[in-house]
């Protein structure tokens, strides 16, 4: 039997309506030498009838099937399965190219070092865009040049996928890079810190491998997000244990991106749930402002010129209390779209 070379771990929860299209994309890919692991995190939809459909026409396929525990638990569990040389990920709704495998062998091959990237195409609408990854291309990349980009990962995006990478399977487990199960919020951010801080050496190709597709009803995509504060915080917690971990917290540059993210991002976030919420707006602001995420983040930001004007005015005001102001402002701005 062909030794695999590249486990591809797709998570499925409900996705019925993409997951024909994922898979199919799977199986047009030509090596023998990959395998493909379906995890089923509980579906309650067709999702199973469509797994078992390709179960039948190809053996490279693996079907496991789990209770309701979340993107992480899934992934985690793709991964204690796999048996290749590299791991990928795949979204259930999302689909890779043809030259996916061919392109990722050769790399493997070329330059087999612990993490490699990729560019991908973004779908919306019918337009299919390429969408660069920040890190640079063609060169292999040690320590000191990935902190660079980890300590930018706010504006560089360094942290944000899991499925535009392959990372190699030994290097991971004897580093215990998995998946917090703690976090449902962005999981991909505390899984590539982890495996940023104890890679060695990368290597970024300029090929686009992944069509990452934008769907409107996604769980990302909803107005209102129910416990986004303590989804927040979870991954927060996670963050911060990782860069204590690894002795980057107190580097130049980390406390001030962690505190960038959110205060510049996840702020906004959280007052836009709010506002769509059934929650008072300044009570919910309150108990933001009390959460260790703003106590930590508060003491690092440095105000940014990329942020607007208008984000600037109201961080100021949120971070002296000023809870009926920012909501009144914040109101006026969703008013006068």
């Amino acid at each position: 039997m062909e030794k695999i070379q590249i486990s591809i771990v797709v998570p499925i929860f409900n996705t019925e309506p993409f997951l024909r299209s994922c898979l199919e994309s799977l199986c047009q890919l030509e090596e023998k030498c990959l395998e493909f692991i379906l995890v089923n995190d509980g579906s309650t939809d067709n999702s199973e009838t469509i797994c078992n459909e390709f179960l039948q026409r190809d053996a490279r396929f693996l079907y496991l099937i789990q209770n309701n525990r979340g993107l992480s638990s899934a992934r985690n569990t793709g991964m204690r399965s796999a048996t290749g040389q590299y791991i990928a990920f795949l979204d259930s709704d999302d689909h890779v190219e043809p030259d996916f495998s061919s392109t990722l062998l050769k790399a493997i091959q070329e330059n087999p070092v612990d993490i490699i990237g990729f560019n991908h195409y973004y779908l919306k609408g019918g337009i299919k865009a390429k969408v660069n990854s920040c890190f640079l291309k063609g060169k292999r990349l040690k320590k000191p040049e990935i902190l660079e980009y980890l300590k930018n990962s706010t504006w560089n995006q360094a942290l944000f996928f899991v499925w535009n990478r392959i990372y190699q399977r030994d290097w991971l487990i004897e580093n215990h890079v998995w998946f917090d199960e703690a976090v449902s919020l962005f999981e991909d951010k505390t899984f590539n810190a982890r495996a940023i801080l104890a890679s060695r050496e990368q290597y970024h190709l300029d090929d686009a491998l992944i069509n990452y597709v934008f769907f409107q009803n996604s769980l990302s995509q909803s107005t209102f997000k129910p416990f986004l504060l303590k989804r927040y915080e979870a991954q927060f917690h996670s963050l911060i244990s990782i860069y204590t971990e690894y002795g980057v917290i107190d580097q130049p540059g980390f406390a001030v991106d962690l505190a960038t993210n959110y205060v510049g991002h996840a702020f906004l976030m959280q007052i836009n749930s709010l506002y769509y919420g059934h929650k008072s707006m300044v009570s919910g602001m309150k108990e933001m402002r009390n959460s260790d995420i703003y106590t930590f983040s508060f003491a690092h930001f440095k105000s940014d010129s990329r942020l607007s004007s208008f984000v600037q005015i109201l961080i100021i005001l949120f971070k002296n209390r000023q809870f009926l102001m920012v909501s009144l402002l914040f109101k006026l701005s969703k008013a006068l779209r």
